[in-house]
């Protein structure tokens, strides 16, 4: 079976090429990826009101995680935006918006800062 995807690759490659040529290459993938300090996660972890069994209990091990995750993301050349998570900032938002501290608020923030910064990226 592997032989034979193989062929099938080989053979429809020159049509990858003219295709590519046609209407070139797409477009990366915009991601975002939440990115804390220390003290911000820790602040994070305290206040949020996921179930704690969810989260990851030490700053160290989520940012070994991320970092895997944000090196996958680049391998599928993917456009990674690390989107750092300032507490106070987040809290206000959320406040805003009337929003408790959970895993799909904060990822619906990040996208908010992605976004926003994607629709005026003054550097």
């Amino acid at each position: 079976m592997k032989f034979f995807i193989i062929i099938l690759r080989f053979i429809f490659f020159p049509i990858k090429i003219i295709n590519k040529l046609i209407y070139g290459t797409p477009p990366p993938f915009i991601v975002g990826c939440s990115w804390y300090t220390q003290k911000d996660y820790g602040m994070m972890v305290q206040n949020a009101k996921d179930n704690p069994e969810n989260l990851i209990p030490t700053f160290d091990q989520w940012k070994q995680l991320a970092e895997v995750q944000v090196q996958e993301m680049q391998n599928k050349n993917w456009m990674v935006f690390r989107v750092r998570m300032k507490n106070r900032e987040l809290s206000k938002w959320l406040k805003n918006n009337d929003l408790a501290n959970t895993v799909e608020n904060r990822e619906k923030y990040m996208n908010y800062c992605v976004t926003k910064f994607l629709n005026n990226p003054v550097i």
